[in-house]
């Protein structure tokens, strides 16, 4: 890892030198007007979106604060109760004894780890994990809005920006040393692997990006969306053989690294966290209860609209529905192959799980209590808007305030969730997008996330706090 860190450097060096070795042309004074624009709202995006993740932090994190915590010992922050199974894929990655991670459920997510390594190392699990989130979460966040700076314009990236620089979704996992912290990132970065393979570009080209995205599996499983949705983008321009070579490179990581944990580090390949997608097929092979069947499908259309909002928490997905309507009197755009491509995906996955006929598993993939397993949607939603702002024509003024209260709205609902922990949940927001997220609780008591604020106090990363909200001294 030194040895590759010095190579990426020195070719960064010889880049920038040879970028700046020739003399630039005059650059007219608007292109220079609009250039400060640019970075003074990526700048501004940047610094909300950093401020977010960090309140994020700490006693602050959704994910442990909406759960029963694991409460750090030394430090008073939250952490998930699965706080050892991350724990066991960073001893894996460190060389630590078989005993720390054989038989890992997670073993397959790798990305996260083998990338949060060299900050793990320096300063341990937890502090390191923290800070390697927060560095990804935010070196994806430029790489996208540059991409799509280029892809739709500098309008329409600059309102994309500031919808994710609010984005609940990025808050949400940020604050943990865990392999969720790349789910944002790498979204982004897929829905560009989307849109790359929606163009006409060449086979080589084709087999880059699809190699590429076959990498981001490793973080998640995003293969689910974004494989039968690259598929859906190709096969819709009948470049059928382009369709077999990105499909093989998508899948050809999992494959290697599928093949390195079952052949050299003796991991089973089905386990108890993959096991439930072949308990869903087995489903539709050998159905059963024709009756209880039927009455599960019956609550699918109630079950889809409280997903569809809940998966990206609520302000998005109703800033989506509210384009889509206004798009008819003004932009008036079509959604984008890699957009319907990605929205498809989801609907089809979502109703495979949802329509299934009954069966008997650990883990039930049914209902809106597990809305979060299609936040993955999210980057159809943000570049289809973005597309939408970019081509805004000048409206009259009752649809241009209609526009203003409408995405106003939603950027003040997602402040109230992004910085619902640290200002105690004004009007219950936070806590009502965090549970449609994820409805984990096992606990019956009114309002659990604001008692687990008060009990273990706001202290974001860097201010440690001992359970009850002392400070540690």
């Amino acid at each position: 890892l030194g040895g590759l860190a010095a190579m990426v450097f020195i070719v960064a060096t010889a880049a920038l030198y040879r970028l700046t070795r020739a003399r630039p042309a005059p650059v007219a004074a608007s292109s220079l007007a609009r250039a400060g624009a640019w970075r003074l709202h990526l700048a501004l995006i940047c610094l909300v979106f950093m401020a977010g993740l960090y309140c994020s932090t700490g006693t602050l994190t959704p994910y442990a604060l909406t759960y029963v915590p694991h409460v750090d010992g030394s430090t008073g922050y939250l952490y998930s109760v699965d706080h050892g199974l991350f724990r066991s894929l960073y001893d894996f990655v460190n060389g630590s004894d078989r005993s720390h991670w054989d038989q890992a459920v997670l073993l397959r997510r790798i990305l996260y780890p083998a990338l949060a390594w060299p900050f793990m190392r320096v300063w341990g699990f937890e502090a390191g994990g923290v800070i390697a989130s927060l560095f990804y979460n935010g070196v994806g966040l430029l790489a996208a809005l540059w991409l799509l700076r280029r892809q739709v314009g500098e309008r329409g990236a600059i309102f994309a920006g500031w919808l994710l620089a609010l984005y609940p979704g990025a808050a949400y996992w940020a604050g943990l040393p865990y392999i969720y912290a790349l789910i944002f990132p790498c979204c982004l970065l897929l829905m560009n692997g989307l849109v790359a393979l929606s163009g006409s570009i060449s086979l080589r080209r084709i087999a880059l990006v699809s190699l590429g995205m076959g990498v981001a599996y490793l973080a998640y499983d995003l293969v689910f969306f974004f494989l039968p949705a690259s598929l859906l983008v190709l096969g819709w321009q009948r470049r059928w053989r382009e369709v077999v070579t990105s499909a093989v490179l998508q899948v050809l990581p999992l494959l290697f690294w599928g093949a390195i944990l079952r052949l050299g580090f003796g991991q089973p390949a089905v386990n108890s966290n993959t096991s439930i997608f072949s308990t869903v097929l087995g489903a539709y092979l050998h159905p059963r209860g024709a009756a209880a069947w039927q009455e599960l499908a019956a609550q699918v259309p109630i079950t889809g609209w409280h997903v569809w909002f809940g998966a990206n928490f609520l302000f998005l997905p109703a800033l989506f529905l509210g384009i889509v309507v206004l798009n008819a009197v003004s932009s008036r755009l079509r959604t984008s192959p890699a957009e319907t491509a990605l929205l498809a995906a989801t609907a089809a996955l979502f109703l495979f799980t949802n329509l299934a006929p009954p069966y008997v598993s650990e883990w039930n993939m049914r209902g809106a209590w597990i809305s979060r397993l299609y936040q993955p949607v999210f980057p159809a939603l943000v570049f289809f808007a973005a597309r939408w702002w970019q081509a805004l024509p000048p409206l009259r003024l009752p649809l241009r305030l209609l526009v203003s209260a409408g995405v106003l709205g939603a950027l003040l609902g997602n402040a109230l969730v992004v910085f619902g922990p640290i200002l105690r949940d004004p009007g219950h927001v936070s806590e009502q997008a965090f549970y449609a997220f994820y409805t984990h609780t096992d606990t019956l008591l009114v309002h659990p996330y604001e008692k687990n604020l008060d009990k273990y106090g706001r202290h974001p990363f860097g201010f440690p706090a001992l359970p009850g909200g002392k400070s540690v001294r």
